[in-house]
């Protein structure tokens, strides 16, 4: 598989990778512990993570097959919690905003690679 290819699959994979977090991280810090502007995105940002993460893995396996795809399915997640938990704890709403950017972008790069 040549360069181009692979990044055409991995960016979606790492863009809707990075909304599956952010909609987790969401989730988990309740309505309330959360800025306004995280409090209008959550509930597209917890359904779209959700549908994400699924195409993410997809992507993943796509690229590189079933261990090395989860593999880096798995580990750029933790690289992105990290990114995000260390925005999050500034920036609150800043954060919903690239997430629901990161969700578009990628489901647009997914559908134009895999549909």
């Amino acid at each position: 598989m040549g360069g181009t290819e692979m990044i055409d699959i991995i960016l979606p994979a790492l863009l809707l990778n990075f909304a599956a977090v952010t909609g987790t991280m969401v989730r988990r810090a309740g309505y309330e512990n959360i800025s306004q502007v995280s409090q209008i995105l959550s509930v597209p940002l917890i359904l779209g993570g959700i549908l994400a993460g699924f195409a993410a893995i997809y992507a993943s396996v796509a690229a590189e097959g079933w261990l090395t795809g989860l593999a880096i399915w798995f580990v750029s997640g933790l690289i992105l919690a990290a990114v995000a938990s260390a925005i999050r704890t500034r920036w609150d709403g800043i954060l919903s905003i690239l997430a629901s950017v990161s969700l578009l972008a990628g489901a647009y790069l997914f559908f134009i690679r895999f549909v």
